[in-house]
């Protein structure tokens, strides 16, 4: 597992039964992203936060505690997500035209990944974080990747003091072709103990 450190609690704590992705507009996974489509996905890069934020909704699923956010990133959200990291560090420049962006996608070409995240309570005694696994079911769909970090505090100011654990996160990346149109459950694991299973429609993003 690769160490993280994090400022804060994270993203959206949500509860209940799991949904599918719902924006009415979507139509399937895109498995071919062209430059026309890059050129949408950075416009709202550089738009409003409303338009942003409208952007990324569909992605997001709401899953049961113990999870914090459950996400869903497509070649095109990708793209969105690099954008906005490069705008935060003073490269709002990476938004115009499309070269940089083809470059920067090529490795995610027809990949899709879901990402897990967990927020733990702060008098947990974690030194690292168990390993969070997440896999796909209903029919066979092989994992490409699977990547696991734990979630530090900041490190405060007494050196001796171990840095608290705060959470944890997974990301999974699939072949996109095998699973455009398809629906699947998410299971997630963390440790060896299987917290959630969240059905997820992938025809309802792009």
């Amino acid at each position: 597992m690769t160490p993280v450190t994090m400022s804060g609690s994270g993203f959206l704590r949500t509860a209940g039964l799991a949904l599918t992705l719902g924006a009415t507009g979507l139509s399937a996974i895109d498995l071919d992203v062209t430059s026309r489509d890059m050129e949408q996905v950075l416009a709202v890069a550089r738009g409003s936060e409303a338009a942003r934020a409208a952007f990324h909704a569909p992605y997001i699923l709401r899953a049961p505690s113990p999870l914090e956010a459950l996400e869903v990133v497509t070649e095109r959200r990708r793209l969105a997500l690099l954008a906005a990291e490069k705008i935060a560090f003073g490269d709002p420049l990476f938004t115009q035209g499309t070269l940089r962006a083809e470059e920067a996608l090529r490795s995610w070409r027809r990949r899709v990944a879901i990402v897990a995240r967990f927020a733990f309570p702060a008098n947990n005694a974690y030194t690292t974080a168990p390993p969070v696994d997440i896999a796909l079911t209903e029919a066979p769909t092989p994992r490409l990747d699977m990547k696991s970090e734990t979630l530090f505090a900041l490190p405060g100011t007494n050196p001796a003091q171990p840095v608290p654990v705060v959470g944890a996160r997974g990301e999974a990346l699939f072949d996109a072709a095998g699973i455009a149109r398809e629906s699947r459950t998410i299971v997630i694991r963390l440790g060896d103990k299987e917290v959630a299973r969240v059905p997820v429609d992938f025809s309802k993003v792009e």
